[in-house]
């Protein structure tokens, strides 16, 4: 292996700030400050990360971090992420999620652009 003999590993696919977050995460640093900057994309950016390097610990956090702030604004969005990203948890609490929302009658934005295998799943949920 190239990177085992030259002692370093490039990393092309993920832009400085993603990866630089990763690495703080693994030393134990706070990583909110880039979560919250340029919500959501850098929080997808860096679960893709964790996901690719199997980083599970990361994985966890930003899948948590996400849950945390799933509204009916931006549901849709990190639903599609969770499911292209295959992170079967956040699906899991997105699904839950939609099911409150449309129990309650909170309207939920962007329906249109969701996942059309979960939109059928939540439909027999919901008995539609």
């Amino acid at each position: 292996m190239k990177e085992k003999a030259e002692g370093k590993v490039e990393i092309i696919d993920f832009n400085y700030e993603t990866v630089n977050a990763a690495i703080a995460f693994c030393y134990d640093q706070n990583i909110s400050q880039f979560l919250d900057k340029n919500f959501p994309t850098n929080a997808f950016s860096l679960l893709q990360f964790a996901g690719k390097y199997f980083i599970n610990d990361l994985q966890e956090t930003i899948e948590n971090f996400l849950a945390k702030s799933v509204s009916p604004l931006n549901i849709v969005e990190i639903t599609n992420t969770a499911i292209k990203k295959y992170s079967t948890k956040l699906e899991n609490y997105c699904f839950n999620h939609f099911l409150i929302f449309f129990k309650q009658e909170i309207p939920v934005e962007n329906m249109d652009l969701l996942d059309k295998e979960f939109a059928e799943k939540l439909q027999e949920e919901l008995g539609q």
